[in-house]
């Protein structure tokens, strides 16, 4: 390992860690799933209100049924659903709904922070925030059963947990008299890992600083700028998972870039990098309490198709070609970077491209893979491993082939002379595979 220091030495073991890597998708699109959802508006549409709310609660849940709680008694329904940092409770009788979601506890009054709570308010379709008995900041949804078909309820908890799980941490740093809701499920990472984190996003920035900096090339081409900015902030969200804070900030910087109203590419460039090293300059103990691993209900991104998802890969084809024909490694790797990243951080992808699209990460950062204890072993002696890259594309499609049976990837298609080549070669595999919509 070339930038960790020497006390991130990986601990390999014959089982591989378990970390957390990338955002919650939902799983409800396969045909159990989708038998649920029929069964709860069939339900409601009988005006059997509960047995189309336990219904649709079990179709929030995953598949080791950990995420989703709920019991029936007498009548009434109660229910508590995970979503990251926030735990959602509701209540349900024959007459009315009511969900709330504590995000943090209010130890003192600040005019500021509850006027920009009442601001808020304007702003969301199915909830709002208040304060409860226990002086808890709370968002909080109700509804007549008779009004609250399965598509409205939906609607609504998928608001009210998103927005409750992406508040806590940003209030936390940005407000005083505030403190955290207890959680007890919560993963904190631990000190090892956390540091590796740590380290991993101040080397990727330098790596990208000195890239940018050691050659006037870049200049001229602000588009490749955009390239390596993004595709490193996308990199980090998906291999880091950083919570809170630095989460906003990698949402800022895409929202930036993509407002076709702003400045120039440059001027956006520049703003990029300002957020960038503002994380870069986070310390381990700034950085430690965004580490945790949750269990997540709810997904804000959109399903994409593989067919779709080859959109993205077309519309960046020109840029690799000529990029390649440059003989600009660099970019040719933050293009592919960008590719992958986007598409992990914007929607909600079909098995098995995830997982595949994780070997690419697994691959291209394999010493940060190392470092937290995974034996991959994809590189070796600084030459790409194509036989346990080739080992680990049969055992990812082997896993989906009941489910995929025409599943087909032209592994022939791999160049292994370079990360560069790779990448490139990789992506062009993923775009021609066969057998999935």
């Amino acid at each position: 390992m070339t930038f960790f220091a020497n006390i991130f030495k990986p601990k390999t073991t014959e089982v591989q860690p378990k970390i957390q890597m990338g955002r919650y998708e939902p799983i409800y699109f396969d045909s159990p799933h989708q038998d649920l959802w029929n069964q709860a508006t069939s339900a409601f549409a009988a005006r059997q209100y509960l047995k189309a709310y336990t219904h649709l609660l079990d179709y929030l849940k995953n598949k080791d049924n950990d995420n989703v709680a709920y019991v029936t008694k007498k009548g009434i329904l109660k229910f508590r659903i995970l979503q990251g940092s926030t735990t959602v409770y509701g209540y349900c009788d024959y007459r009315k709904m009511i969900v709330s979601a504590p995000i943090v506890q209010l130890t003192s009054s600040s005019s500021e922070f509850l006027q920009s709570l009442l601001r808020s308010n304007y702003y969301f379709q199915f909830c709002k925030y208040s304060i409860d008995d226990k002086d808890q900041v709370t968002l909080v949804f109700d509804t007549f059963v008779e009004d609250g078909s399965p598509q409205k309820v939906l609607a609504a908890l998928t608001e009210l947990a998103l927005e409750a799980d992406k508040k806590d941490d940003i209030w936390l740093s940005q407000y005083e008299g505030l403190s955290k809701v207890k959680r007890n499920d919560m993963q904190v990472v631990n000190e090892r890992i956390g540091k590796i984190m740590t380290q991993f996003v101040q080397s990727s920035y330098q790596n990208a600083i000195n890239e940018l900096k050691s050659n006037p090339y870049y200049h001229d081409y602000p588009g490749a700028v955009s390239y390596i900015l993004l595709g490193l902030l996308y990199k980090l969200d998906f291999l880091v998972k950083p919570e809170g804070k630095m989460m906003e900030v990698i949402n800022e910087a895409q929202s930036l870039f993509f407002d076709s109203t702003a400045d120039t590419v440059e001027s956006k460039n520049s703003k990029i990098m300002n957020l960038i090293e503002y994380l870069a300059s986070m310390t381990y103990a700034d950085f430690k309490v965004e580490l945790y691993h949750t269990t997540v209900t709810f997904s804000p991104n959109q399903a994409r198709s593989h067919r779709r998802w080859t959109d993205i890969i077309i519309a960046q084809n020109n840029d690799l070609k000529w990029y390649e024909n440059q003989g600009r490694d660099a970019i040719v790797i933050a293009i592919c970077d960008y590719i992958v990243g986007f598409s992990l951080y914007n929607y909600t992808l079909s098995d098995p491209l995830k997982p595949l699209l994780k070997l690419y990460y697994e691959v291209m950062e394999t010493e940060y893979f190392a470092a937290l204890g995974y034996d991959y072993k994809y590189i070796l002696k600084g030459e790409l491993n194509k036989s346990n890259i080739l080992k680990a594309l049969t055992q990812i499609i082997k896993k989906f082939k009941t489910n995929h049976p025409n599943l087909d990837l032209n592994s022939k298609l791999l160049r292994f002379d370079s990360k560069a080549q790779f990448a490139k070669s990789y992506l062009m595999m993923l775009e021609q595979m066969d057998g999935i919509e």
